[in-house]
């Protein structure tokens, strides 16, 4: 059974970080092990937000003075990391990335997903200074970023076109795998996502049906969980994303069905539970639209 260590946001009501990550992770057979940078009472969509968020020495503390010592960080296959507000935590989780591979030297080496989550829609969500510690301390060691479009751009500045910002990250970061979502194309009828590979030699995007109206919280989270346990389903990740962002659109067109409006100007919550089906045997509506050439080696 893979087990990921999941370092995110959590709220009490709703779905968004751990809690739209958890649940399709278990469901795909995954023992899941988590860390809350914050813990809120719902996303901070709501009128009212209440709640604490994690410094980095509560976490070295947590790690050093429990986990380790229990013999706990023995056995994660896999990190996944999202919703962090200061670099020091920052710092702290970079930390733990290098004792986790000593605590797993004979296992494979540890696999690391790092979600970004800087902002979206021209806006962030996070202090401006949060965009550089990204890019220089934990992107460096991930396997596999997820960055939407917006937060691409601020990564690779001043790189704005998706495929360059991507090569950009694969040479001076050296990330080996990109999943961009909202990712910009010729194609602006459908949602786009753009894979680029194997430190840039292998791309490909992706389309889903149709744009659906409205806005949501917690997909981002719920992708780039889903992205993780499909990617290690199917050890291609590149049907790792058809399966992950078919699932997605399905969530989001059931969660628009069911309409539960919580208050008025506050997005509705992901229709997660009700969803457990499609994350367990999604019908494919994500396929590749267009196919780029393998880049000559330099």
């Amino acid at each position: 059974m893979p087990r990921v260590l999941s370092i995110q946001s959590h709220v009490v009501h709703g779905y968004v970080g751990q809690k739209a990550a958890t649940f399709p992770l278990q469901l795909l057979g995954w023992d899941v092990d988590t860390i809350h940078t914050v813990h809120f009472a719902n996303h901070t969509g709501y009128r009212h937000v209440a709640g604490e968020c994690l410094t980095g020495d509560q976490l070295r503390r947590l790690i050093r003075e429990g986990l380790q010592p229990n013999g706990l960080l023995k056995g994660i296959t896999h990190l996944l990391t999202g919703y962090i507000r200061s670099r020091d935590v920052l710092e702290a989780v970079r930390e733990l990335i290098d004792l986790l591979a000593l605590e797993n030297a004979t296992n494979d080496s540890l696999w690391y997903l790092c979600d970004p989550v800087l902002g979206d829609n021209g806006r962030l969500y996070v202090p401006d200074a949060m965009v550089e510690a990204y890019r220089d301390v934990l992107i460096p060691k991930a396997h596999l970023i997820t960055p939407n479009a917006f937060e691409l751009r601020l990564l690779a500045h001043p790189e704005t076109d998706t495929e360059r910002a991507c090569d950009w990250l694969h040479k001076h970061r050296g990330v080996h795998s990109i999943v961009v979502t909202g990712a910009e194309s010729d194609n602006q009828h459908c949602p786009c996502v753009y894979l680029s590979e194997a430190y840039g030699k292998f791309k490909r995007w992706f389309r889903l049906p149709s744009r659906l109206p409205g806005t949501f919280t917690g997909s981002g989270d719920l992708s780039a969980a889903l992205l993780l346990g499909w990617s290690a389903r199917t050890h291609s990740l590149e049907q790792a994303v058809e399966y992950a962002f078919s699932t997605v659109y399905h969530v989001l067109r059931r969660t628009l069905e069911l309409g539960e409006q919580v208050q008025q100007g506050v997005p509705p919550e992901l229709a997660l539970v009700q969803s457990a089906a499609d994350i367990l045997e999604p019908k494919l509506v994500c396929e590749v639209f267009e196919t780029q050439p393998e880049l000559e080696t330099n």
